[in-house]
């Protein structure tokens, strides 16, 4: 049981860390269960997943968990945004661990006893590996709507200390916008790195945007296996594995009393050797670590 194993981190009480460690998982997804699979092969606890249906009902193999009472579990991890949400509107009393969330912040309440993984790619780290592995890209286009993503835009030319790769923001308001930015001439950029913008992201339009700007001459950057496919020369791949694995070091950390500090996500980077070659992309003889090229 997890009452002899979770002894209390400051802050917490005996009574906030009895029960088992509860799953509170949005959707049936593969990305979703891939992160479970990762935290369950690491917990070294009792846990229970529990599901929201389409209307936002939880139910669970176990029917007694399905009332979602806090004095059943010790910690609850919530898997995706619905999850996260879910807990927020009950002001959840207990701890809580959060991840497959871009943007968790929103979903926070007063009291809460909080932390987790984000889906949130830090912009630091993507433009280092950009500059490292791209080292001719000078100018850096992000495509985003201003309304949705300014923050985003913002933050990122204020850690960017490369003086040779400037950033050109690429707004757009609405997607009826993003066809009006490749009339000739195009934009001026050498790449156009996409972020999660609910503007921008959708199958159709990153497959537009792809093609208009392979036919310009100018790369594409992307943030999962979709954008690879589609013929970006760089994607960003989240590892859901890894991030449940990190998610059970958490608990493992808040269960012997030490700190437990929000992250973003563990990435490797994905290479389109056709796309890179096709638009005759340098890249130095020795790659950083963890670059894929296939």
């Amino acid at each position: 049981m997890l009452a002899t194993w979770f002894s209390p981190a400051p802050g917490f009480s005996a009574e906030q860390t009895s029960g088992v460690v509860g799953i509170l998982i949005s959707r049936e997804i593969l990305p979703y269960l891939q992160m479970v699979q990762g935290l369950e092969e690491n917990l070294e606890q009792s846990s229970a997943r529990i599901y929201l249906d389409k209307a936002g009902k939880p139910y669970s193999q176990e029917s007694r968990l399905q009332e979602l009472k806090p004095s059943d579990f010790g910690v609850m991890v919530a898997v995706g945004p619905q999850a996260l949400s879910f807990l927020r509107d009950r002001h959840w009393p207990g701890t809580v661990l959060y991840t497959m969330v871009l943007n968790p912040g929103r979903f926070f309440w007063e009291g809460a006893r909080i932390y987790g993984i984000s889906l949130n790619l830090s912009p630091w780290k993507q433009l280092l590996t950009v500059a490292k592995i791209f080292p001719k890209v000078a100018r850096l286009g992000i495509l985003f709507n201003p309304e949705k993503n300014l923050k985003w835009f913002q933050q990122a030319k204020t850690v960017m200390t490369f003086k040779r790769l400037s950033l050109v923001p690429l707004k757009v308001n609405q997607r009826s916008d993003i066809p009006k930015l490749f009339i000739h001439p195009g934009p001026q950029v050498d790449a156009i790195l996409f972020i999660p913008d609910q503007t921008v992201i959708s199958r159709s339009m990153i497959t537009y945007v792809i093609k208009e700007s392979l036919r310009l001459g100018i790369a594409t950057f992307g943030f999962n296996r979709f954008f690879y496919e589609s013929g970006a020369a760089l994607s960003f791949i989240i590892d859901y594995h890894t991030i449940g694995q990190n998610i059970a070091r958490m608990l493992q950390s808040l269960a012997n009393g030490g700190r437990c500090d929000s992250t973003g996500p563990p990435f490797s980077v994905l290479l389109n050797q056709k796309a890179v070659k096709a638009l005759g992309l340098t890249m130095p003889q020795q790659l950083p670590e963890g670059v894929i090229i296939e």
